[in-house]
């Protein structure tokens, strides 16, 4: 079995990049927290495209399209 080592160890997500959450008003005494995972197709520039064709990241491949919008309304 051959091994493989990767030289290129340092992160691939810059500092501004790494924010990858958004708090949405909403009424604290709700007793609810909604979650969205998967909302947006926005992938970090250190990973380029990660060898996706344009097309394919506006498809349900690269999020859950529409499901922040149902969040947003929630919240």
């Amino acid at each position: 079995m051959q091994e493989r080592t990767c030289s290129d160890t340092g992160p691939r997500i810059a500092p501004a990049e790494a924010v990858s959450h958004r708090i949405l008003g909403g009424r604290a005494d709700a007793g609810l927290i909604l979650i969205c995972d998967h909302a947006e197709n926005t992938i970090p520039q250190g990973y380029a495209s990660l060898g996706l064709p344009p097309g394919e990241l506006e498809r349900h491949i690269a999020y859950d399209i529409g499901a922040m919008g149902v969040v947003e309304r929630l919240a």
